[in-house]
């Protein structure tokens, strides 16, 4: 595959702006962030829930585990969070309310 003359000249942070791609250390801490997060949101019955807990509540000098890294870099502990159970209802439920939506409104 031969780049033409055009796309080797120009500059690669116009080149990433235009594909709307991160530079390299911001895509780094938004991958980060969102493994910190989904660790810290873990529910009680994962088996790395325990680990995650103790590992957040404190930070080490020495001997850290990535785990230690990931839940530090953006001050995240997993007691800060609670869990939300999903309420699943069957496909016959109906709400105990009217919803009415006018087929046209009105403009002022």
């Amino acid at each position: 595959m031969h780049i033409t003359g055009a796309m080797h000249t120009s500059p690669t942070d116009s080149i990433d702006a235009h594909t709307d791609l991160l530079p390299f250390p911001l895509l780094i801490e938004k991958l980060v962030h969102r493994v910190a997060v989904r660790l810290a949101t873990l529910p009680a019955r994962h088996p790395l829930a325990k680990h995650v807990v103790s590992m957040g509540r404190r930070y080490i000098k020495q001997h850290q585990a990535p785990l230690h890294e990931v839940l530090h870099a953006f001050g995240m502990q997993a007691s800060e969070y609670e869990e939300i159970t999903p309420v699943f209802m069957g496909p016959k439920w109906t709400p105990g309310f009217q919803v009415c939506i006018p087929a046209r409104r009105m403009c002022s």
